[in-house]
């Protein structure tokens, strides 16, 4: 037998065997025979072994020996010495290995085609199409409304220019405008008219869902929250302009769960184990919130150094391909012994991934031994790549797009039980995006489509399904102008340029979407017990990028239904402070003729980011007396237009400074000793009212010196607080209980 076939080798490319000497004769057709029968084995059953190495090496060889089997066939001295061969030796002998070879090349054709995903990205790149129609929704939803997904939207959050200052300054991002964006989403994910009773349904919803009854939040409970911060990496580094989560955002998230949801914030955790955390977020929220926690790659003034569990995740396929890759994956004891996650990713395009979500969120989430960058380390970079992403001269950093119907790790984290399994919202913040991960927000893109209008993106996406808010931020990336001007290509990663926006970048959601029955075949299984994940959400691409329409808008029991908030109606003006008199404050503003729905007046006092309602009025009165101004400080103002449907921006800011109080009425006693102060200041504040009490030291420009926060249990609180490192001067004393501020002056000496 092995005779034979060397005489039919021999005589079959006895053509291109004369260049040829001795063995040589039937060494390359028996090499290149052995790479296509090799690849073809392997790689037929699971298509995702294709960006195997040996694969990768293998296939230039097969398909070198496709292409010259087929230049000999068709040559004219092939066919002569195959018809004389069929003469000699009669049909079966040369029919039954042309067959076989035929047969190979046709199967080869259809799976790997020569446009397919292993070119090099040295070619031009075309903007993603995705591979199935609009409104095809695959998988299942998951929320209270099954598969929702809220967009807030409002340009009037987002006053940067782009060049001055820090992009982070209150007076460039809006607290106030970033909090409501935040609070009414929540209404529309929970399908409820405030925010307490919004946590309540989002909690019960998720301990339904896991077992656990139909509770709500219980004290005690620990909440740990994902932060983007893959730009800060240095330690006490504020930030500049780099691109990361937003401080506004951060502290609207931290007020609603203290304030509304009723967590303790000593059991509320902000954390990103791969990073720093910018002193922009850190020293705000603990301002205001002393006991909260934030844990990053190494100990520092504000931040924990995160504790190693032994909690692991179990890959569904195992991770051969990335060099110096394949460690342990561990998580952090902040995620383990949480009882919810909160995901708070950043809306940006990625090199090799395409478009960053929640779900690559959590490549902050996982230590490993070996390298620093951990998911180099762990060798998650070859799995999770939507294109060739080839850095000349760099085999490490060097990566094959993965093909559709693949394995992708994404997946498995999305799955895993104190991962995405244990995610209590799905937050994509979209003030800003940006391009790519690394690029900085002064190159932050200003959107082209509507309702954008060449403003920065200003958004938060929202939702209890992690699949369903992906899919949304991929159409809107992918159909963005500034992303994908002229659809041209828009960046250089060092091999090329190319359209941000390319390759398989939804092949994950797919896979995700069925996770019980994925395209690939793949048994995604990430917490060790064997046990096949079910479908991790709902999946599709709307209608087209002028309407925005999914499924659950169109009708449908199914798919994505996208709830957009945005303000439409136009804000009272020229609002003012015009009588401020005794315990009381006096507003006026212009209604320019709107009386629908109501107004809501918001007061600030003592900064411009607490801005708090406090009354609700008729759509057509144009004052407010504010008879609860109770303390020293200066007070700020701004009101807004709300109907059932929608709602207008804030108005203008108005504030006056109250410097003359009547306590009489007033059933508390507030007094602090000794004043003037040296080195400490104590305390006594009496009042029935129990809970959190709040007390800062402002300078007299209303700046925060000193926060502290005190649980209130009984009718009298003493506390004393140092006063280091505090100039001589006069300071205010702020004390906030319940609704109510109480203030003092005093003087260090």
């Amino acid at each position: 037998m092995k005779s034979l076939l060397i005489k039919i080798m021999n005589e079959f490319f006895k053509p291109a065997g004369r260049i040829l000497k001795g063995t040589n004769k039937v060494f390359f057709p028996l090499l290149g025979f052995a790479a296509l029968l090799w690849f073809l084995i392997r790689v037929v059953p699971k298509p995702s072994r294709a960006t195997y190495p040996c694969q990768r090496a293998a296939f230039p060889i097969a398909s070198g020996f496709i292409i010259w089997i087929s230049v000999n066939i068709l040559s004219f001295t092939g066919i002569r010495k195959l018809a004389g061969y069929y003469k000699r030796k009669g049909k079966l002998t040369v029919i039954f290995p042309c067959m076989i070879l035929g047969v190979f090349y046709l199967v080869w054709l259809t799976l790997y085609p020569v446009h397919s995903n292993y070119a090099s990205t040295a070619v031009k790149d075309e903007i993603f199409i995705p591979t199935d129609s609009a409104n095809s929704p695959v998988g299942t939803g998951r929320g209270i409304f099954p598969g929702r997904v809220v967009w807030a939207f409002d340009t009037t959050s987002v006053k940067w220019d782009g060049r001055n200052g820090r992009w982070w300054d209150d007076q460039y991002t809006d607290q106030a405008e970033v909090s409501d964006m935040l609070a009414r989403s929540l209404y529309r994910i929970s399908g409820k008219e405030n925010d307490s009773a919004a946590w309540d349904a989002i909690f019960k919803y998720f301990n339904n869902r896991h077992g656990r009854g139909n509770v709500g939040y219980k004290a005690g409970e620990k909440i740990a929250v994902k932060l983007s911060l893959v730009q800060c990496s240095s330690p006490g580094s504020d930030g500049d302009n780099s691109n990361f989560t937003p401080p506004q955002t951060v502290l609207a998230l931290l007020r609603q769960l203290v304030y509304n949801a009723g967590v303790d914030a000593d059991n509320i955790t902000f954390y990103d184990i791969m990073r720093d955390i910018p002193t922009s977020i850190t020293m705000r929220c603990k301002n205001e919130f002393p006991k909260v926690h934030f844990v990053g790659d190494e100990a520092g003034k504000y931040q924990q150094k995160y504790t190693r569990d032994t909690t692991i995740i179990h890959w569904s396929e195992e991770l051969t391909m990335e060099i110096n890759g394949g460690n342990t994956a561990y998580l952090p004891t902040i995620i383990t012994e949480a009882s919810y996650i909160i995901n708070l990713a950043n809306l940006k395009g990625h090199r090799y991934v395409g478009v960053t979500g929640c779900s690559k969120n959590h490549f902050g989430s996982m230590s490993a031994d070996g390298n620093p960058n951990t998911p180099h380390a762990i060798g998650l970079h070859c799995y999770v790549t939507v294109h060739d992403f080839i850095i000349p001269g760099s085999a490490e950093w060097s990566f094959t797009g993965r093909p559709m119907g693949s394995y992708n790790a994404l997946v498995d984290l999305m799955g895993h039980k104190d991962l995405g399994e244990k995610t209590l919202l799905f937050i994509i913040d979209g003030l800003y995006s940006v391009p790519t991960e690394s690029t900085p927000n002064d190159e932050a893109l200003k959107w082209q489509q509507a309702p954008f209008n060449n403003n920065f993106s200003s958004s938060i996406f929202m939702s209890q399904d992690n699949v369903a808010v992906e899919s949304v931020t991929i159409d809107f990336w992918r159909t963005e102008q500034a992303v994908n001007p002229d659809l041209t290509q828009v960046f250089d990663d060092g091999s090329g340029v190319h359209n941000v926006i390319f390759g398989n970048i939804d092949n994950y959601l797919h896979e995700a979407a069925r996770a019980d029955d994925p395209p690939s075949g793949t048994k995604y299984a990430p917490n060790g017990d064997g046990v096949r994940l079910t479908s991790l959400g709902v999946h599709e691409h709307w209608n087209n990028a002028n309407d925005k329409q999914y499924s659950g808008n169109l009708g449908k029991n199914t798919g994505i239904e996208l709830i957009t908030i945005t303000p439409t109606l136009k804000a009272p003006s020229n609002l003012l402070v015009t009588k401020p008199v005794l315990n009381s404050a006096l507003l006026s503003w212009a209604n320019g003729g709107i009386t629908d729905g109501e107004i809501v007046v918001y007061r600030s006092i003592g900064s411009v980011v607490n801005y708090k309602p406090i009354a609700t009025l008729d759509g057509d009165v144009e004052s407010f007396e504010d008879t609860s101004v109770t303390s020293i400080s200066t007070y700020y103002y701004r009101i807004k237009r709300v109907t059932d449907s929608t709602y207008s921006p804030f108005s203008n800011a108005a504030k006056v400074r109250i410097t003359n109080i009547n306590n009489e009425s007033i059933n508390y006693s507030f007094t602090v000793y000794p004043n003037p102060a040296h080195q400490t200041i104590h305390l006594n504040f009496s009042n029935p009212v129990m809970g959190m009490v709040n007390i800062r030291i402002m300078d007299m420009s209303g700046r925060i010196m000193r926060s502290v926060q005190l649980q209130k249990s009984g009718y009298m609180l003493q506390e004393s607080i140092s006063l280091d490192d505090l100039s001589k001067g006069l300071y205010i004393i702020e004390l906030s209980a319940g609704n109510n501020n109480y203030n003092k002056l005093f003087q260090i000496e």
